[in-house]
């Protein structure tokens, strides 16, 4: 697409879920057997709608995220925060998980096969 889209939206996924940039993959073709139907990318196009779309999803992976931390930490999915694709309780500077930690123990754990995907649409 030649816009830097990957790039764009790896750092939006990254922001949105207090995670390295490194940690994220944005796979390169995807197709309307998975995605909605596009009219095009257009100049900035693609990064407003799919930008958007990318937030979104993110948003709701981190919301995931946090409620089985949450729940695997014995606290409320409010007191905890994500930085640095770890896990904090609010104010505390000690690390208490980290994001693969929670990742591996949802899909590994008591809720096998339970895997966090976000969604979002723009």
């Amino acid at each position: 697409m030649g816009q830097g889209l990957s790039t764009i939206f790896a750092q939006i996924a990254a922001e949105a879920l207090g995670i390295p940039i490194e940690d994220v993959e944005v796979l390169p073709y995807v197709d309307t057997d998975i995605a909605p139907f596009c009219l095009g990318v257009f100049a900035s196009r693609g990064t407003v709608l799919g930008g958007n779309a990318v937030l979104m999803a993110a948003k709701d992976a981190r919301r995931q995220l946090l409620k089985h931390a949450a729940q695997r930490l014995g606290v409320k999915a409010g007191a905890l925060e994500i930085k640095d694709g770890k896990f904090y309780v609010k104010g505390s500077p000690r690390e208490v998980a980290t994001v693969k930690e929670v990742v591996y123990h949802t899909i590994h754990g008591k809720l096998a096969g339970a895997p966090i995907i976000g969604r979002g649409e723009y």
